[in-house]
C-alpha cells in the first residue's frame, strides 16, 4: 500500500502488479504528508493531514472502495495505530481519538494533546495501556505569535487589521510558514485565528499513559502524566518493561511504565544532532540513528548504557526495520543491512 499527497491510496501485489488505486483530493500541507498506510483488518487506514480539514480515511484493502471517513480535531504527522478491542488510535492536533475500526465512530479521546504531533502511540498488551507523547510549540515560535499588535506593525501593509499572504512576502516575513497560521486556508491572517494559535501553542509537553479500555472523554483520567524529555519526532519505545523517551540533541529517558517515574536521563554523545527516525529493540539492544548517520547502539535496561556509536556518514531520517538476524537502514543514497555474522 501506498499513499502519496497529491493523487492517493494505491494497492501493488509482491510482483509489482497494481491491484486498484483509489485517488484524493491534493492535500495541501506546508511540511509534507508523514503519515502511513496501516492494515486493520479487511481495512486500509490512512490519515490524510492537511493545513485544514484533516481527516482519517479506511478503505477496503481487497477494492480500495472507501468504507468510512471523519475529520480530525487538527493536523497531524503521526501514524495511527491498532488497538485490540477493534480500534484506530491516532494522535493529532488538539486529541488523541480512538475510532472503531470497522464503522468510524469515536470510541473515545484525551484533549489538550500539542501543536503538530509527530510520534506514534504505543500499545501494551501485557499492561492493556497506550503510551503517547508530544512535543509542544518552541518558545521561539510562541513568542512570535504571542502579540497580534506587533505582528500587524511588521506585516499589515494596508492597514485592514489582518495580513495575508502577499503582504507577508513584501515584507520579507517567513511566508513559507504562513499555511501554518492560516488555519482555514483563506490567505488571511486574522486576530481570530492568533487567538486559537495561542491556545494550541500553550498545551505543554505530554507523555502519558492512558487505558486501551477507555470510554468517552479521557483527559482527565489518565494513568500518569510526565513532562520532561519529550520526543519531537521520535515515537516512544516499549520493550522489556521499559519505555524509552528520545529527543533531540541525542538525550534519552527511560519511564517505567507502572507509573512514569524515571528510571536514568543522559545523552548519547555530545554531538548526537537532530533525531527524525524512532529507536527499535532487538534482544539486548537498542539502535538509535540520528539525521547526521550516527547510530547509537545501547544495552537496554531502566538503566541503559552506551555499547557503541557507529558513523555511517550520510543523512538517515528513516527508522532502522528489523527482519530476523538483520537490521535494514536506509540512508541518503544507500540501503545498509547489518547482521552479526556474514552469508
Amino acid at each position: 500500500m501506498v499513499f502519496f499527497a497529491d493523487f492517493g491510496l494505491a494497492a501493488y501485489a509482491p510482483d509489482g502488479e497494481q491491484q486498484w488505486v483509489a485517488p484524493q483530493p491534493p492535500v495541501l500541507n506546508n511540511h509534507g504528508l508523514a503519515s502511513s498506510p496501516i492494515l486493520s483488518g479487511k481495512n486500509v487506514v490512512q490519515v490524510v493531514a492537511g493545513n485544514s480539514g484533516s481527516t482519517v480515511l479506511a478503505v477496503a484493502r481487497s477494492t480500495g472502495k472507501q468504507v468510512w471517513k471523519a475529520p480530525l480535531a487538527g493536523v497531524t504527522y503521526s501514524t495511527p495505530i491498532t488497538v485490540p478491542g477493534q480500534q484506530i488510535v491516532i494522535l493529532s492536533t488538539g486529541e488523541m481519538v480512538a475510532f472503531h475500526a470497522t464503522s468510524g465512530e469515536r470510541r473515545w479521546w484525551v484533549n489538550q494533546i500539542p501543536y503538530q504531533p509527530k510520534s506514534s502511540p504505543v500499545y501494551s498488551p501485557r499492561d492493556k495501556m497506550i503510551y503517547f507523547s508530544a512535543l509542544s510549540v518552541g518558545e521561539d515560535s510562541k513568542a512570535q505569535l504571542r502579540s497580534f499588535e506587533k505582528l500587524l506593525t511588521a506585516f499589515d501593509v494596508n492597514k485592514d487589521g489582518q495580513i495575508t499572504l502577499e503582504e507577508m512576502k513584501e515584507r520579507k516575513g517567513p511566508a513559507g510558514a504562513f499555511a501554518q497560521i492560516d488555519l482555514n486556508g483563506d490567505g488571511v491572517f486574522t486576530r481570530a485565528e492568533q487567538e486559537e494559535l495561542m491556545k494550541i501553542a500553550d498545551v505543554p509537553h505530554v507523555v502519558a499513559a492512558v487505558s486501551a479500555a477507555a470510554a468517552g472523554d479521557m483527559s482527565t483520567k489518565l494513568k500518569w502524566v510526565h513532562r520532561k524529555g519529550v520526543p519531537n519526532v521520535a515515537s516512544p519505545l516499549l520493550i522489556g518493561g521499559v519505555l524509552y523517551l528520545i529527543k533531540e540533541g541525542g538525550i534519552i529517558t527511560t519511564l517505567r511504565p507502572a507509573d512514569g517515574s524515571v528510571g536514568q536521563e543522559g545523552r548519547l554523545e555530545a554531538a548526537f544532532g537532530a533525531l527524525y527516525s524512532s529507536p527499535v529493540g532487538a534482544g539486548q539492544n537498542l539502535y538509535v540513528a540520528s539525521q547526521q548517520g550516527k547510530v547509537s547502539v545501547l544495552k537496554a535496561g531502566l538503566n541503559w548504557e552506551i555499547l557503541a556509536v557507529n558513523d555511517i556518514a550520510e543523512d538517515c531520517y528513516a527508522t532502522p526495520a528489523l527482519v530476523g538476524d538483520r537490521l535494514f537502514l536506509r540512508t541518503a543514497s544507500h540501503l545498509w543491512c547489518f547482521r552479526n555474522s556474514p552469508l
